[in-house]
Parts: structure tokens; C-alpha cells; sequence
């Protein structure tokens, strides 16, 4: 049964100062282009609802449009400031306020990320940025069979980045030196799922008339990291063409492996 109903309606212009420019060469910013600050104009809508037995969904839309981005040329010698931006997506969450024997939530987001880079011949078209994934899931429950032992579990589920490919390789002069910068194909592929599992037990000593509330716990994370694919990125020496051998590896990989964890905690 519906007990309240939240609407939410926002628009707003934001700005703020890219990090290089504290560090930024005169040199490195091409002839006509200005220092400026990256500036983005949100709108969003949403709605919340709680209902009865301690349930609160929402769903809530957003649209961004970046002005003034700062973004850099191949070789990364130069830094222009006229990037562009569109943003939208939604998203929808289900929650189970805290009660005495389970809690917890389930979420779902959708994002749509593209970028422009007016300036750069390769970029010059709409495009993903690297760090820009379609789909994202969570689960997360906090289950309480006894007052003084819990067990939290977080499920999480988030579609494939894009991990552009090497086609091959080509050198642009700077500063007289000729460097070598990868040439990617045109059309980029994206990467496997990742689906991190976490699972932490965690006990509750009780000590009558104490103010101070302990925990001890153990937990592992990333459970089935070694189930899943790995991720591979191969990056080109700016200097000799080759693949990257600093730290003494050619390919860098993300961690994959379980970690446990095992602690104390004292609340006052």
C-alpha cells in the first residue's frame, strides 16, 4: 500500500575548473584557445514512493549536456578546451528499510555517455569514452539470524567498457622528437562482464551497560573474480613503437583474485 509519494524536478548549470589547468604549459594550449571551465547543464525528474512493510522505490532520469571539456591530442603535448558532451540515462531502486532480520537494496542503472572532440580529426565524430558501460546492477542484503551475527552480501553486475584495439602505429613529431602514438580501429569492442561478489560475517559481542559496540569480521571480496575473463590493455612505447614494458610487464592486467579480509571495529 502506497503511504507517500516524493516528485522531483531539477535543472541546473554547473561549472568547474579542469585539474591540468593548475599545471598546464603555455605551449601546451594551442594558439586561440582559452583557458575555460568545463561546464554542464543537468536536468533530472524523479519519483519516490514508500510503501507498506518498509519498502521506498524510486526511479529517477537525468540528461547532461557538457560544454568546454578539456581534452588532449594524441601524443597528450597539447590541451584544447572546446569538448563536447551528452549524457542520459535512468535509474530504478528498490529498498528494504532496516528491520530485525534482513534489510538491504536492489538497484539498476542505464547510462548513455558521448563525447566530441571538435579538434581532433579522429574524434571529430560522436563517441563512447573509455570509461562508459550500458548497464549496471546491484544487489545488496544484510541478512540477521541472531542480533549478534550478520551476514552481508553485495552482488554486483556491470556490462563491458570499451577497450579499443591496436590496429597499428604511427609517429608524430613534438618538439622535434619523432613519438610513436597507436592508431586504433574504428569501430571499438568492449569487454567482458565483470560480476564482483562480496561476502562479509561479521559478530557482534554484547556487553551489558556498554556504550562501546565492537565487531569482529570476515569477509572476501571479489569471490568469482578468478572465474571471469581477464582484461588485458596493451599500450605503445611513445619512444621505440613497442608494447609498454615499464615495471617489467607488456600487458596490464586487473586484479582478479579473492581478497579476505579479517578485522575489529569499535563504534563509540
Amino acid at each position: 500500500m502506497l503511504e507517500s509519494l516524493d516528485v522531483t524536478l531539477g535543472t541546473g548549470l554547473f561549472a568547474a575548473a579542469d585539474e591540468a589547468i593548475h599545471y598546464l604549459e603555455k605551449q601546451q594550449v594551442p594558439a586561440g584557445f582559452t583557458l575555460k571551465p568545463a561546464q554542464s547543464w543537468t536536468s533530472l525528474a524523479g519519483v519516490a514512493a514508500d510503501l507498506s512493510g518498509g519498502f521506498r522505490a524510486s526511479v529517477e532520469g537525468y540528461f547532461k549536456l557538457l560544454f568546454d571539456r578539456a581534452y588532449t591530442n594524441e601524443a597528450e603535448t597539447a590541451r584544447y578546451f572546446d569538448g563536447e558532451g551528452r549524457i542520459w540515462g535512468f535509474d530504478v531502486l528498490l529498498q528494504k528499510t532496516e528491520s530485525r532480520y534482513w534489510d538491504g537494496w536492489v538497484s539498476y542503472s542505464f547510462n548513455n555517455a558521448q563525447y566530441r572532440d571538435p579538434a581532433l580529426a579522429g574524434h571529430s565524430g560522436w563517441y563512447y569514452p573509455n570509461f562508459h558501460r550500458f548497464h549496471t546492477l546491484n544487489l545488496a542484503l544484510n541478512l540477521k539470524p541472531l542480533p549478534v551475527f550478520h551476514i552481508a552480501v553485495h552482488l554486483g553486475f556491470a556490462s563491458g567498457k570499451l577497450a579499443r584495439t591496436i590496429q597499428s602505429k604511427k609517429t608524430t613529431p613534438v618538439n622535434g622528437i619523432p613519438l610513436y602514438v597507436p592508431v586504433y580501429t574504428a569501430e571499438p569492442e568492449r569487454t567482458s562482464f565483470s560480476l564482483p561478489l562480496d561476502i562479509k560475517f561479521s559478530w557482534y559481542p554484547y556487553k551489558p551497560g556498554s556504550r562501546v559496540r565492537t565487531e569482529v569480521y570476515l569477509g572476501v571480496e571479489n569471490i568469482l573474480g578468478p572465474l571471469l575473463p581477464s582484461v588485458k590493455t596493451v599500450v605503445i612505447n611513445p619512444y621505440s613503437g613497442a608494447e609498454e614494458t615499464a615495471g617489467g610487464m607488456a600487458v596490464m592486467r586487473e586484479l582478479a583474485i579473492p581478497l579476505p579480509s579479517l578485522g575489529v571495529k569499535w563504534r563509540f
